[in-house]
């Protein structure tokens, strides 16, 4: 079956592409803790031949005899990861390049560093050095401040709130939202997991206290959050981060999703460069109305699988 079908796929990816396994390693219960963590988007491979999972699997007779492949260490996963370069002097205003890494698979802070590497490595190669990554996984301070988990957006009627909760709570979708009262999450991470976000139809918009932001452009509500969460302390990023050549979030996968901090980065990059910032965020309707003068479009493109193996 796997050289029938080319390979080996996740649980999203053999779903898109009506794929039944008849033998499956996972149980219901497992497969939809996957989809709810958004593990289900990765392939699973297991370094032992005694595992717990494989006991079950028996037990439910889901697997009768299992058999065993065996990967050879000198194969090396890979993975396409971008970089986002600010680019004022053309209406693009940011520039998304991806670039090939040797992929360090694990949520270990230290796989995450060694891909941060790579990608910077990869990316020097290239031409674009040096980067600043943007993230909790940053080495450097300046891109852990400027991480979205880190940001705070004002509202009149709570304060200051986390730009991650302000952005999960202001979605409005077909069959509800905003759920404002995901603004005062005690974790923001938390905000992401809430199921009303997943069962409440397609998304329709955002709505952030009384102000509308559409769909379109792409990324156009993140965008404004983070960048007026900055805007005060926009001397002091000048003095910062001005002498990098792009930015980098290592977390970010444009297969899951098109919102990302380090493209946000950039654009404010472009937007301080050309003095266009004041004029960007006195308003929504002027943000909204500069992004379309210009061709300010993030792409999202999905690939039929993440990562790819080579020797």
């Amino acid at each position: 079956m796997i050289q029938e079908h080319g390979g080996l796929y996740s649980l999203a990816m053999l779903r898109k592409m009506g794929i039944e396994v008849p033998a499956p390693g996972g149980n219901d219960w497992s497969h939809e803790a996957d989809i709810r963590k958004g593990l289900d988007r990765y392939v699973h491979l297991c370094f032992r031949t005694s595992h717990p999972m494989l006991f079950r699997a028996m037990q439910d007779k889901r697997i009768e005899v299992p058999i065993y492949l065996e990967v050879h260490k000198g194969i090396t996963l890979m993975a396409e990861r971008p970089i986002f370069i600010p680019v004022p002097d053309s209406s693009e205003l940011v520039r998304e390049l991806p670039m090939r890494i040797v992929w360090n698979p694990g949520f270990a802070p230290i796989q995450k560093k060694k891909n941060i590497v790579a990608l910077h490595s990869a990316a020097a190669k290239a031409g674009y050095s040096p980067l600043l990554e943007v993230s909790t996984k940053s080495e450097e301070k300046v891109g852990r401040h400027l991480s979205s988990f880190n940001l705070r957006v004002h509202n009149d009627r709570l304060g200051n709130t986390p730009l991650e909760a302000a952005f999960q709570g202001s979605k409005v979708f077909e069959r509800g939202g905003p759920y404002t009262d995901l603004y005062t999450v005690a974790d923001v991470r938390d905000a992401k997991q809430d199921v009303r976000l997943k069962e409440s139809g397609p998304l329709k918009g955002f709505k952030f206290e009384n102000l509308w932001f559409p769909l379109e452009p792409k990324t156009v509500f993140y965008d404004w959050l983070y960048i007026t969460a900055l805007y005060e302390h926009r001397e002091w990023l000048r003095t910062h981060i001005f002498r990098y050549a792009g930015f980098t979030d290592i977390e970010f996968n444009p297969e899951r999703s098109i919102n990302c901090q380090a493209r946000s980065c950039a654009l404010l990059v472009t937007l301080m460069k050309n003095e266009w910032l004041d004029q960007a965020v006195s308003s929504p309707e002027a943000f909204i109305k500069l992004l379309l003068s210009q061709e300010y479009r993030p792409d999202h493109v999905r690939r039929n699988q993440e990562a790819m193996f080579r020797h």
